[in-house]
């Protein structure tokens, strides 16, 4: 049986994101997605 944790949103960054990740049968990460659904871009304005 495949186990999915998804943590939203994703604090620390500038912007709104997530974190999905799907475990497998033996507990094992078998895949990671990081979504960034809207950036601000405010580090670079302000450069």
């Amino acid at each position: 049986m495949v186990k999915e944790i998804e943590v939203e949103p994703v604090t620390r960054l500038e912007g709104h994101g997530g974190l999905r990740l799907v475990l497998g049968d033996d507990g094992k990460v078998k895949d990671v997605q990081f979504n960034i659904t809207s950036t601000r871009f405010f580090e670079k304005f302000v450069e």
